[in-house]
């Protein structure tokens, strides 16, 4: 998959908003872009639907580190893992579950 420059600046916006602030979209506050100020359809939308049409991760939501297991998308995170990971954490879920 090739990027432009735009598209891994936002990249790498969000992933500074994930590690170092409150929420992935904080690092848009930083963007040299600007694309919320200009109106253009947020590129992180962009970027997410970029990144499931090639990889197929389900990136249609975020997702909170601190969400209960009762209401975590656990199924969104299986989808396209490998067979063991899929089988190991569908135990956990179960277990947390019941």
């Amino acid at each position: 998959m090739e990027l432009n420059e735009k598209e891994t600046h936002c990249i790498a916006r969000l992933l500074q908003g994930a590690f170092y602030g409150e929420s992935a979209v904080s690092g848009c506050t930083f963007c040299k872009f600007r694309c919320r100020e200009s109106g253009e359809i947020s590129m992180e939308r962009k970027i997410r639907e970029k990144f499931m049409t090639e990889t197929g991760v389900d990136l249609t939501q975020f997702v909170s580190p601190t969400i209960p297991y009762s209401k975590f998308p656990y199924k969104k995170f299986l989808k396209n893992s490998n067979e063991n990971i899929k089988e190991y954490f569908r135990k956990i879920f179960v277990d947390e579950l019941n």
